[in-house]
């Protein structure tokens, strides 16, 4: 299976997430840690540590994403930053 182990990592940190936040352990905030809109989602940096959480919108998350996927193909260390990925509003 194509990526099975960090699907099953992703999905148990889902889970997680889920449960802390209905049992009052972690709180959903109510705007983005990058831009500060509404409606955060949570971004997992390593779906070994669960409940380590980046809140972000949407178009962070997505933008979020796109660093780590450059991150893993450039070896050099090379990153950009969040905002060279957001197109503006």
């Amino acid at each position: 299976m194509r990526g099975g182990k960090k699907k099953i990592n992703k999905y148990k940190s889902r889970i997680i997430t889920l449960k802390a936040i209905r049992d009052g352990l972690i709180t959903r905030p109510n705007s983005c840690e990058m831009c500060s809109s509404t409606k955060p989602e949570a971004h997992h940096i390593d779906y070994n540590k669960p409940l380590e959480i980046k809140w972000l919108c949407k178009k962070c998350h997505t933008a979020e994403h796109k660093i780590v996927g450059f991150q893993e193909m450039d070896r050099g260390g090379k990153t950009l930053p969040v905002t060279a990925y957001i197109e503006p509003n």
